[in-house]
């Protein structure tokens, strides 16, 4: 059974906080038990996610289609109830390379490689690796545009699970 770890490592296309891309959403159900379950999310947004609680978001069917710890880790599950995003975020305490977590200055993780900034979706992947598996985010703009910003999320991904 898997198991929520605020401190796990963050490895690149494969886990973070204590869950596996491509895992099954069944394998957490026991950490569901006082979640709670809605076809949309609790408004206001980050009021809900302050409060600590956990949140299911399902699907017509009745299927969970993404799980919010809070708001320290969501987790994002394909129609076939397999995981394949993992976002990071406030309290998370887990690092990237044994070094970069959340708030670690950008530019320091800018001389561990390379970063391409997609203004899609306002954040920042490995160079030329787009699809290696992270993402890092910043103050929603080029690292050039703001030299001090610091890494205020990331997600995990594999999006051939998607």
């Amino acid at each position: 059974m898997a198991h929520l770890e605020l401190n796990a490592p963050i490895i690149s296309g494969q886990s973070a906080a204590g869950f596996q891309l491509g895992m099954n959403v069944g394998d957490i159900e026991p950490l569901l038990t006082t979640a709670v379950r809605s076809p949309d999310l609790p408004r206001p947004i980050n009021a809900q996610l302050a409060t600590g609680n956990t949140f299911v978001v399902v699907d017509a069917d009745d299927q969970i289609r993404q799980v919010f710890f809070g708001e320290h880790v969501t987790l994002a599950f394909n129609a076939r109830g397999r995981l394949y995003c993992i976002s990071l975020s406030g309290k998370y305490l887990g690092t990237y390379l044994g070094k970069h977590g959340i708030g670690t200055p950008m530019k320091d993780l800018q001389e561990q490689h390379p970063l391409d900034y997609d203004e899609g979706d306002e954040m920042n992947y490995p160079e030329a690796q787009l699809a290696c598996g992270i993402s890092f985010g910043g103050s929603c703009c080029p690292l050039e545009d703001d030299p001090e910003q610091t890494i205020v999320c990331m997600t995990v991904h594999d999006w051939s699970h998607q």
